[in-house]
């Protein structure tokens, strides 16, 4: 799950999501972009059908998820991208989590609460980003609130001050 979340995060650090018109859905494209990268079309197509040999297909999308290490509703969705009819399969990462335990398979690490990741790298991207322009101080605080509060208040407050600083001027 923290490596689909890295490659989430990693979209709103491109270059092609700062080219986005307003109103465009970041966080879908966010998504998509994810599961791009954690279900690559050939591998995600060729699992699916080996697994829908092997099982129903809820139980099989349970199998891809936790092959890949991406939630339930990621697998779904990249899946129905792909092609591949998926009807009376809408459920949340909560539900998955019940329709495991109703087929008894044993509990995935990936439903347990994950500890809290930092991604220093990401933080620096996004300091980086700050730093050229591409991003504002809102947005960059956003971005770094749930990895490092400390850095995301700092820029907050950096940026109160600069304002602060401007109508005095």
């Amino acid at each position: 799950m923290r490596y689909f979340t890295a490659a989430h995060e990693l979209w709103h650090l491109s270059e092609a999501s700062q080219l986005q018109a307003e109103g465009f859905d970041h966080e879908r494209a966010a998504d998509r972009f994810a599961a791009a990268i954690m279900l690559p079309k050939a591998i995600t197509k060729d699992l699916w059908l080996k697994f829908k040999k092997l099982y129903e297909p809820k139980e099989a999308i349970i199998h891809i998820a936790d092959f890949s290490e991406v939630p339930y509703e990621a697998v779904v969705r990249r899946l129905k991208e792909l092609g591949i009819s998926l009807s009376g399969l809408n459920f949340s990462e909560e539900e998955w989590q019940n329709e495991r335990i109703k087929l008894d398979l044993p509990r995935s690490t990936l439903d347990l609460p994950q500890p809290l990741e930092r991604f220093a790298a990401y933080e620096h991207a996004v300091e980086e980003t700050l730093e050229k322009g591409s991003l504002d101080s809102l947005t960059a605080s956003n971005k770094l609130r749930k990895y490092n509060e400390q850095l995301a208040r700092t820029i907050q407050e950096q940026e109160v001050k600069r304002v602060k600083e401007a109508e005095n001027n």
